[in-house]
């Protein structure tokens, strides 16, 4: 977890970018899909603290790249990869 001294890291951000993701019109439904309270989600962006393995284990269709940075796109979208030897996805991690 990080704290408030960190300035790359905003809860607030990557509650928004969650609540987009997953097209939450409301903090209350954030909450109920992670299966917290509205008080707990409340707290993570009032401490600028989240808990990262039940967001991230939870959204695990988003790129989370872009849900912790706003870089990116929100949709995690990995490529096949197939040269005869190695087969397997390929993400594109920076551009």
């Amino acid at each position: 977890m990080a704290n408030d001294k960190d300035p790359v890291f905003c809860a607030a951000d990557i509650i928004k970018r969650a609540k987009l993701a997953k097209e939450f019109k409301t903090d209350s439904e954030l909450a109920a899909f992670l299966g917290i309270s509205r008080s707990t989600l409340s707290n993570w962006n009032a401490r600028n603290s989240i808990d990262f393995p039940l967001l991230l284990g939870s959204l695990d269709d988003v790129d989370y790249n872009w849900l912790l940075t706003g870089k990116g796109s929100p949709l995690h979208d990995p490529k096949s990869f197939d040269n005869g030897k190695i087969r397997g996805e390929v993400e594109t991690i920076h551009n």
